[in-house]
């Protein structure tokens, strides 16, 4: 399984303590109840992108004034936002590489400064990311990949 661009090993145990661990080759997901490691690992991911997209406003977007971060479950947009200061984050983001969840904060930024798709919007994007079409075209091949991710 691939996590923020880093390729991983998905390993479920049996444990007395529900938790994820991450190290450098795997994510191991431990439940009291195998029926429960869905669950747990979904609140992880939950958890793991808002920590990311907070990270990532924090190191290149200091000036954004973001009062809340959600995270949706989205299969028409991987991000959204409102004139209320707050962004939505689709959590499938978290398996792709961090350069298109960049893309996307950057997308939401935008929109919050101009409310279209006009090419003074694309221009703006493109002050604040070099990579937009490659973020772009890496959703665009793997789009349907990401879609097929669910937990029940």
């Amino acid at each position: 399984i691939n996590i923020n661009g880093e390729e991983k090993n998905l390993i479920f145990k049996d444990d007395i303590i529900d938790y994820v661990k991450l190290d450098n080759k795997n994510i191991i997901i431990s439940s009291k109840t195998r029926s429960h490691h869905g669950t747990i690992f979904f609140n992880w991911i939950k958890l793991k992108i808002t920590e990311l997209t907070k990270s990532i406003l924090l190191e290149k977007f200091q000036d954004a004034n973001i009062k809340k971060i959600r995270i949706s479950n989205s299969f028409s947009y991987w991000g959204s936002c409102n004139t209320k200061d707050s962004i939505s984050i689709d959590w499938r983001l978290i398996f792709a590489p961090k350069f298109v969840l960049e893309y996307i904060i950057i997308h939401e930024l935008c929109h919050l400064t101009v409310f279209n798709h006009s090419s003074k919007f694309w221009e703006l994007v493109d002050t604040k990311i070099s990579n937009r079409r490659k973020s772009q075209n890496w959703l665009k091949v793997n789009a349907n990949y990401l879609y097929r991710i669910r937990f029940n």
